[in-house]
């Protein structure tokens, strides 16, 4: 039986689960270079973006299973730290959360464009993303998030 899946703009007390998801070595180890391993800790980054902008969650059984950051950025929004369950159920639940989250930064948030950064070779991310109107824009080193091995990809999706 499918499960139903929940999805809403998270609160502040919704802050300490959402750590705890992230935090979780399938999820963590999901960041290339993991979240733990970065110069903040996940601690910080949750709080952070959450009094810069925005969380949205899904849950399925009061479980959270996928989730991103809407932060404002200039003329744009920064989507950031998507992070989901793998398996059939919670990736629904995900693009769940990547519909809702594109709808509440139209609408708002007065902004042109939306922005997420991924890693170079991560063709899910890249098939995902243009499938969705968004353009490659920036290949570039980024050493605080990404051995040195590795460069982050830009991509962007304009809306006016």
């Amino acid at each position: 039986m499918k499960k139903e899946f929940i999805i809403n703009i998270a609160r502040n007390y919704d802050l300490h689960r959402i750590i705890t998801f992230l935090s979780q070595p399938d999820i963590d180890k999901g960041f290339y270079k993991p979240l733990s391993e970065r110069n903040i800790s996940i601690s910080e980054r949750v709080f952070l973006k959450y009094n810069q902008g925005i969380w949205v969650l899904a849950e399925i059984e009061n479980q959270i299973v996928s989730c991103v950051a809407i932060v404002p950025n200039g003329k744009g929004v920064s989507f950031s730290t998507f992070a989901c369950i793998n398996n059939i159920e919670c990736k629904l639940a995900g693009a769940g959360v990547w519909d809702k989250s594109l709808k509440l930064a139209r609408n708002n948030f007065d902004v042109s464009f939306i922005e997420i950064d991924s890693w170079e070779g991560n063709e899910f991310i890249n098939k995902f993303l243009r499938k969705r109107g968004f353009k490659k824009i920036r290949t570039y080193p980024d050493p605080e998030k990404r051995p040195n091995c590795v460069k982050s990809v830009l991509y962007r999706m304009t809306l006016r």
